[in-house]
């Protein structure tokens, strides 16, 4: 295949697309929000895993988890509408361990719901 038609295919191909739509956090938020759209593009490579094995595959994840003085991310749980998908989940989960959370002096819940969708 020529070059110039490779790339004209390139551009042409949906990308995955992760957005942060909204998150909660009561202490720490500026921080917590940095993070949470630092985490947007690895989600996005999460995202692109799944659409292999399901193309066409969109919607949201909510995210909720909690911040513990000395421990950082505790618990974490998530619930999707339309992406009921064995590969998204259980990466998103695993991004978001290894994240780099802010220190917290108390417990701090959050709920961060990410919108995934194919962009051109």
């Amino acid at each position: 295949m020529p070059l110039s038609l490779a790339l004209l295919l390139l551009a042409a191909a949906p990308t995955p697309h992760a957005v942060l739509v909204k998150s909660t956090a009561t202490a720490h938020a500026a921080a917590v929000a940095r993070e949470l759209k630092a985490q947007a593009a690895p989600l996005e490579g999460c995202y692109d895993l799944a659409l292999k094995a399901a193309p066409g595959l969109k919607g949201t994840l909510t995210l909720t988890f909690e911040l513990e003085p000395g421990s950082g991310l505790t618990t974490l749980s998530a619930s999707a509408d339309s992406l009921q998908d064995e590969t998204l989940v259980p990466c998103a989960k695993a991004r978001l361990r290894t994240a780099a959370w802010p220190e917290v002096k108390s417990t701090v819940t959050v709920h961060a719901t990410y919108r995934f969708e194919l962009k051109r």
